[in-house]
């Protein structure tokens, strides 16, 4: 199983929304903007939408089984509409070619949402007549889209994860961009009947989508109850990871599927409550209409390949911690962090850590702890280097330049947001020293990683102190001795730098009494922690 993947391409915005900000589309394909991220994700993803339950099987773009009439005469007129150019085959150019079909067919779906009454637009975006959006009929984080891009991720893992790794490989990229289009299909399909008051055409696409698929409630319930458990022994990560391909899930992965499960069913019941109440003709027609018509938004009862086999089992246990890899949260850190986590909105969770960490530093227990200014400055800094070089380590086994090493780290990375909220937790604890087996077992659960992250900083840095030696496997760059010398001088740095932070902190809070005559060492360690590459034992091979 999976995580929600949430940035990894440009498929963040599963609907026509995400092409326009008021149901225009963008004369821009998908290749002339490859800069775009998925904002999920993971995680924002542009994955599969609870709509996509339409599409039985997706061998190739625009594949689909026999499904209601009102689905097959809205698919024609777009297909007429919006002729697909030949690809060049590749993974890129079918999702542009993807892509440029979505943008297409925004443009039909934009029609009739001028001509819907205000109330019916509404409605359909937000689940209420008085909603802003009938006006101004502007999906852009209406609660349709909130709700489909949540279900997108919750299909994205059922498809991809797997006890506690994701599989997916590039086709991850087709799947998303196929489940785009599908989910703007199915809005637009719905959005048609409500025109022309056709209400039997969604009572055709609700039982279809019920004979076609189990109900997602058996699916949703395990996918949640699993989440729960593997968050528990995942590797510690304050933000879900973007990248789709093979690796193992972090505990921020799980708690954004917990999350968007959460979202992808609030959202539907609202949806379908608001539309068979402001549309008496579908309600008179679907008996039992709330509770049916949520299936058009939550994720669908089987996954893009038919195949069920990655759910968990109903009693499916997590997998023990991975060795390998950066701890899992102890618990009283968990316990007092998973509720902010989870309601962290979608797309926007670095945003929601960064806020949280400046209220518990705005804390005056903790401004009063002295030389503490100071103290984040540097820290700061320190986890700006740190990061940097964790961020190049990923190439450290087939590539000796210098560059990398030198660069600036990304503010954005999840190596600085994890170091931030470990760091204001630490120092919340430390503030009010009243909870010593607190700050024993955080800190001892990052020692062991924090140590292997000191130990690998050493022996990259002893490389670099010497003169480069290309080999089968590895490069070299023209780095001269004295950038070289300057990449083991900046390694030797970091560690350095623990080493000061880590004693001026033992020496100005109550953290020495509790942590003993090592409080040093190991907070040197927990420091050097916040790395989610540098520690692992393979990194070098």
């Amino acid at each position: 199983m999976t995580p929600p993947v949430r940035r990894a391409l440009l498929l963040a915005v599963p609907l026509f929304a995400a092409i326009g900000c008021s149901f225009e589309a963008q004369p821009e394909t998908f290749a002339s903007t490859p800069a775009i991220e998925v904002v999920a994700s993971p995680s924002a993803s542009a994955s599969a939408s609870a709509g996509s339950a339409i599409v039985d099987a997706v061998d190739e773009p625009g594949a689909q089984a026999p499904g209601p009439a009102a689905y097959a005469r809205y698919e024609a007129e777009v297909d007429r509409k919006c002729p697909r150019r030949t690809d060049d085959g590749s993974t890129w150019g079918m999702v542009g070619t993807e892509i440029e079909y979505a943008n297409c067919q925004a443009t039909v779906i934009e029609e009739d949402q001028r001509k819907l009454s205000v109330a019916a637009r509404a409605v359909l975006l937000d689940g209420d007549p008085s909603s802003s959006r009938g006006p101004v009929p502007d999906p852009v984080d209406s609660l349709w889209r909130r709700t489909v891009d949540a279900a997108a991720n919750v299909e994205d893992a059922q498809e991809w994860v797997d006890g506690s790794l994701r599989v997916s490989g590039t086709m991850a990229h087709n799947v998303r961009a196929w489940r785009l289009v599908a989910t703007d299909r199915t809005f637009g399909v719905v959005a048609r009947a409500r025109l022309e008051d056709r209400a039997a055409d969604v009572v055709e696409i609700v039982v279809a989508q019920e004979k076609q698929r189990p109900l997602p409630a058996v699916r949703l319930a395990k996918w949640k109850r699993y989440a729960a458990l593997a968050r528990r022994t995942a590797p510690h990560r304050a933000l879900p990871d973007p990248d789709i391909f093979v690796r193992k899930m972090n505990d921020a992965d799980w708690i954004a599927l917990e999350r968007d499960i959460d979202a992808s069913e609030t959202g539907a019941t609202k949806l379908a409550e608001g539309l068979c109440r402001e549309w008496a003709a579908l309600r008179a027609a679907l008996p039992s209409c709330e509770t049916r018509l949520r299936i058009l938004w939550l994720p669908s009862g089987s996954t893009v390949s038919g195949d069920t086999s990655n759910d968990p089992a109903e009693d499916a246990q997590a997998d023990p911690p991975d060795t390998g890899l950066a701890p899992p949260a102890d618990e009283p850190y968990d316990s007092a962090l998973v509720a902010l986590r989870g309601a962290c909105r979608l797309g926007e969770e670095r945003k929601c850590i960064e806020d949280h960490v400046a209220r518990v530093l705005s804390d005056p227990e903790i401004a009063a702890l002295p030389g503490i200014t100071s103290w984040r400055t540097r820290t700061k800094a320190f986890r700006e280097r740190l990061c940097a070089a964790d961020a190049t380590s990923r190439f450290a086994s087939f590539s000796h330049d210098t560059e990398g090493w030198l660069a600036a780290a990304d503010p954005r990375s999840n190596c600085f947001a994890t170091g931030a909220l470990l760091e204001s937790y630490l120092l919340g604890l430390a503030a009010k020293a009243t909870n010593s087996n607190a700050i024993t077992e955080h800190v001892s659960r990052r020692v062991d990683w924090g140590k292997r992250v000191r130990a690998q900083l050493e022996t990259i840095a002893g490389q670099f102190a010497k003169p480069c030696e290309a080999t089968p496997t590895a490069t070299c760059d023209r780095s001269s001795p004295k950038q070289r010398s300057s990449v083991a001088g900046r390694l030797h740095e970091i560690i350095d730098q623990s080493e000061t932070l880590a004693k001026e902190l033992c020496t100005t809070t109550a953290l020495a009494p509790t942590l003993g005559a090592d409080c040093e060492g190991q907070l040197s360690a927990y420091l050097l922690s916040y790395a989610g590459e540098l520690g692992k034992p393979d990194l070098l091979e």
